[in-house]
């Protein structure tokens, strides 16, 4: 009786049609027996599979997700499941930081020849979920969200460098070397973005460092004019990831560097237009690089949960953190998607958590760290948290890649390398 009575999990399987497929059916053929827990949903390669799919899969009720590809080397479409194997590494992660435990997402290889390896990993796979038992996700509001130290600011006296950034602003404008300048400006509560287009709105600029508000994400609307504008190191390699991408222009910009506190990596003086100051360069010293996410990634899987459940559910779905970003520019994004649709606009925590994992996965390999998606939260919520974690990842996955350092480097998932092996991966 207690036998009949036992958990038996939902498994969502992704087999390409090649090889993992054709190994399903020689199992069938074969009789070869394996759990009829898997739903088999059958795509043309592994390259195919979006991690999104895996996230969406559990967020419909999946309490497992399997991927299975072509063996590497062996991929009928040459290099679809390298490209797989390179993005379903940090989705995993992000998964696992979220609070899934990482026995409920799986990649692997089976070949068209391979039915017993097909059962074998099915029958391994669902055994492991069975004995996790369904996912809980109730969230716990009293869990604090981690800080990390901040660094102390690069520019701790601005006022020197007011004067020269309002007659640099001026001398451009008047000569016509640009058509105008992008900076900030004090306003009623804070700062806000100035666009002056004469020396007399250039009076107003303010080189406050310490502004969240990443001008860079106003560039791509002030395409065919020449801009000047004030950047940190984290935006300047935002910009970076912009001209790589082909969104910018580099010969329509004019960059005038500040030091700041926000952003990982020093960029070379050469990068820069003109300099207010010393050169902008990181200064995080003797600090952790992730310090409140390392916190987070050594508390147990169901705080994790409880923690993150708790902060999505608080979550207004206004996108803010999207429109903030320089980085977010598509014309129509996959959260408002009609066809297909991808998730509902019920406001709810499940669709809310969704979207933040979307738009976290997305930002892999392209966020610099400039924070201000989490300054335009109205509900507080450490989103931020969230992009330094798929850094962190995509760094120590992918030799130490830095974002935005080198717009001619290849971004992470449009490259990838065969003799790659990730253990997170299920398989050496």
């Amino acid at each position: 009786m207690a036998e009949s009575r036992r958990f038996e999990p939902r498994i969502v399987g992704f087999l390409c049609n090649w090889c993992s497929y054709a190994g399903a059916d020689l199992a069938g053929t074969s009789r070869t027996a394996y759990p009829p827990n898997i739903r088999i949903v059958r795509v043309p390669c592994s390259g195919r599979v979006d991690p999104l799919f895996v996230a969406r899969s559990l967020h419909e009720g999946a309490d497992g997700v399997l991927v299975l590809g072509c063996h590497p080397g062996d991929c009928h479409y040459s290099d679809g499941n390298y490209h797989a194997r390179r993005r379903f590494a940090v989705m995993r992660e992000l998964l696992v930081f979220l609070g899934v435990e990482p026995e409920r997402v799986r990649l692997d290889w089976v070949s068209a020849s391979e039915g017993a390896r097909f059962a074998r990993v099915v029958g391994e796979f669902t055994d492991a979920v069975r004995s996790l038992g369904p996912p809980h996700f109730e969230a716990d509001h009293s869990i604090a969200i981690p800080t990390a130290p901040a660094p102390p600011p690069l520019v701790a006296d601005t006022a020197p460098l007011t004067a020269e950034l309002r007659a640099l602003a001026a001398r451009l404008l008047t000569e016509k070397d640009v058509d105008l300048v992008l900076g900030w400006e004090k306003g009623t509560v804070g700062y806000r973005p100035l666009f002056a287009r004469t020396a007399e709105q250039a009076a107003r600029l303010e080189p406050d460092a310490r502004v969240a508000l990443n001008l860079v994400t106003y560039l791509r609307g002030l395409a065919g004019r020449r801009v000047a504008i004030v950047v940190r190191p984290a935006d300047r390699r935002a910009l970076n990831v912009l001209l790589h991408e082909g969104q910018v222009k580099r010969e329509d910009v004019f960059l005038i560097g500040v030091g700041a506190d926000s952003g990982r990596g020093p960029l070379p003086a050469s990068d820069y237009d003109a300099l207010l100051g010393r050169t902008p360069e990181s200064i995080d010293g003797e600090l952790p690089p992730f310090p409140a996410v390392e916190e987070i990634e050594a508390w147990p899987a169901p705080k994790r949960a409880a923690f993150w459940h708790a902060q999505f559910e608080s979550c207004l779905r206004c996108y803010a953190c999207r429109q903030a970003c320089p980085l977010c520019y598509c014309k129509e994004c996959m959260a408002e998607q009609l066809d297909p649709a991808w998730q509902s606009i019920a406001i709810e925590a499940g669709e809310k958590a969704f979207f933040h994992v979307l738009r976290a996965f997305h930002q892999a390999g392209r966020c610099t760290g400039c924070k201000a998606c989490q300054d335009a939260c109205p509900a507080g919520i450490p989103i931020g948290l969230l992009n330094q974690k798929v850094a962190k990842d995509v760094a120590r996955l992918f030799g130490g890649y830095d974002t935005g350092l080198d717009p001619g480097k290849p971004l992470p998932f449009t490259t990838f390398r065969k003799d790659e092996a990730f253990t997170e991966c299920g398989h050496e």
